[in-house]
């Protein structure tokens, strides 16, 4: 064991010596230049998304990143795609906003904008690269905004993504304020842990200001990891609103939230699967709990469990291409045909997504999928 120790060492001793120590080479990486703050990098090409965040910027490797840790409130900034990760160029509140406002100005009709708020261990490419792709399967022509917090990017960091979550939710209603404040029709789509973000900020707007909070007129609960119980006490009054439509994407197969439900003790809202209704009385596996949305105006709820199609069942909305394509009709407010929608018996305002949802005819394809891969043929063994 000792000359295998003393082997190692002789050959990493010269390295050491030389000056190429792991944390020497770091620092190193960490002290390149990167673009002035209002530029982006060489790299970075395409449409430009607009950020406001609640995470900290920071200089790695030449390019600017934004960390898992805390900033000092909401920033704004525009994020294009690089080679390998997307790049930012850092921007003031009102420059940002005139920017938004001049992009929204440009579309046809009453000026939209989406946000996308996304959820639990989410770096931020993939938060951006989840709203590119929102708006890209919806065919969206207005800005579009991801609203991004510091995820500690780990499964088993639940408790402090959970504890950021609640950090960030003040400053959503700011954004949420300036965005409305701007005379725009705001289309709020969120994600898993996400939605409690939505939920919070949007009842804030509604109780300081219910003139503006009415200019989010479409809201997207995706896999939604909410407090069932209460959901359906507080849902009338956080989501309905006149000339609102908000629509819920939830599945039994969701077994995310089903993992949420056991460590909360209580079903969640996207967990239809309803094993962990009550604390300690689950109920049988083939038993579903729908939430309960009597009275809270133009709410729906979509069981994707039939076309479900993400990994863990908890991607649904944008994985699966009957989601996908209901998701687009929702945004474009063409939901009204029901294609691929049927009335769950019992229910007015839940229904049952089937592959049908799938055809386009209504809701343009802007980025269709890449054709399948040929398959190989079989060699015959004889």
């Amino acid at each position: 064991m000792i000359r295998s120790l003393l082997t190692k060492l002789a050959l990493v001793a010269p390295c050491l010596l030389a000056g190429c120590a792991p944390g020497q080479i770091n620092q190193a990486r960490l002290a390149l230049p990167c673009p002035a703050p209002g530029a982006f990098d060489a790299s970075a090409s395409g449409p430009t998304l607009f950020v406001a965040r609640t995470n900290r910027s920071e200089c790695r490797d030449g390019a600017w990143v934004l960390s898992r840790e805390r900033g000092d409130g909401p920033a704004f900034d525009l994020a294009r795609r690089g080679d390998k990760r997307w790049a930012f160029a850092f921007d003031d509140q009102d420059a940002w906003l005139a920017r938004l406002k001049a992009q929204a100005a440009a579309q046809s009709g009453v000026p939209r904008a989406l946000i996308y708020i996304h959820g639990f261990n989410n770096t931020p490419d993939e938060a951006l690269d989840r709203a590119r792709r929102i708006a890209l399967d919806a065919d969206f022509k207005g800005p579009v905004v991801a609203l991004v917090w510091p995820s500690q990017q780990g499964v088993f960091k639940f408790a402090a993504d959970e504890t950021n979550n609640e950090w960030t939710r003040a400053y959503a209603v700011e954004v949420l304020r300036k965005l409305a404040g701007a005379g725009l029709d705001l289309v709020l789509v969120s994600h898993s842990m996400g939605n409690r973000i939505t939920a919070d900020a949007l009842g804030q707007l509604n109780e300081r200001d219910p003139a503006l909070a009415r200019r989010v007129r479409t809201v997207v609960l995706a896999s939604p990891d909410l407090d069932g119980g209460t959901f359906d006490r507080d849902a009338a009054r956080i989501f309905a609103a006149p000339e609102r439509t908000v629509t819920i994407y939830a599945s039994s197969r969701d077994t995310a939230l089903a993992t949420s439900s056991r460590l909360h003790g209580y079903r969640r809202v996207g967990d239809l699967g309803c094993k962990f209704a009550r604390l300690g009385r689950p109920l049988s596996k083939t038993d579903v709990c729908y939430p309960r949305i009597e009275g809270a105006g133009e709410v729906r709820v979509i069981d994707t469990s039939a076309v479900s199609d993400s990994p863990f069942g908890h991607s649904d909305f944008i994985a699966s291409p009957a989601a996908s394509a209901d998701l687009c009709r929702v945004i474009n407010g063409h939901a009204d045909t029901r294609q691929g929608r049927t009335v769950i018996p019992g229910y007015t305002n839940v229904f049952a997504l089937d592959p049908s949802a799938a055809v386009r005819s209504d809701c343009p394809d802007a980025d269709p999928p890449p054709p399948p891969k040929p398959k190989k043929a079989r060699k015959t063994v004889r």
